[in-house]
């Protein structure tokens, strides 16, 4: 019995989560026991790092990154257009990660003291992240891919949605999660990543054809 194209995307959407999840934290795991062992990071700080100051207060949209992904699911009205949403993000994880374990890198953060509500966020977010997988930006390539697809699906939603997406990406300098040079990589992983998903999903676009 065919399932229904709103549950098959709940459940695709889930098990990719978890999987992207998984992945990333094996990365992370990855580069502490290369920190630990002494092991080398690739310096990718440069100049204009040291002009950005760190303003707390973009760590809200830093935190909405996590929910405005998943807008890119309900928009996604056919199985072609949700597989090519599924393998673009695929496609991105793969090689971002990839990256993360071949090109390993590490973020310089100042200290921050839970003194109130917004330096407890970013506490409690330096705490759970400790600043590898930092090239490509993938909350810059992920954003950049929910722009693009609601684009070309959503076009009527776009300024807003990349309004959000350019707020996300920002946050990611001034927070001091990422160094200046990780947004254009994002930026560049996620158009790839957009094109070549594009080209393999549209060429088989007859697997698609059941809606």
């Amino acid at each position: 019995m065919q399932i229904s194209l709103k549950i098959e995307k709940i459940l695709v959407t889930t098990i990719f989560i978890m999987l992207a999840a998984y992945f990333y934290f094996y990365a992370n795991e990855v580069n502490l026991a290369l920190e630990k062992s002494g092991g080398a990071f690739t310096m990718i700080k440069t100049q204009w790092d040291d002009w950005i100051p760190f303003v707390p207060e973009f760590i809200y949209p830093y935190y909405i990154y996590f929910p405005f992904m998943l807008l890119v699911v309900p928009i996604s009205s056919t199985r072609l257009q949700f597989y090519h949403v599924v393998t673009s993000f695929a496609i991105l994880e793969a090689t971002a990660i990839s990256t993360f374990i071949l090109f390993p890198t590490k973020m310089i953060r100042p200290v921050v003291e839970p003194t109130n509500f917004t330096y407890q966020l970013v506490y409690s977010m330096f705490s759970v992240d400790p600043g590898y997988n930092l090239l490509p930006s993938l909350h810059v390539g992920h954003s950049v891919l929910v722009a693009v697809f609601f684009y070309v699906y959503q076009r009527k939603f776009f300024i807003p949605v990349l309004i959000l997406a350019t707020s996300i990406c920002l946050s990611t300098v001034f927070i001091k999660q990422h160094y200046v040079i990780d947004i254009p990589f994002g930026i560049l992983y996620s158009l790839t990543a957009y094109n070549i998903a594009k080209y393999i999903i549209y060429k088989n676009r007859s697997k698609f054809a059941m809606e």
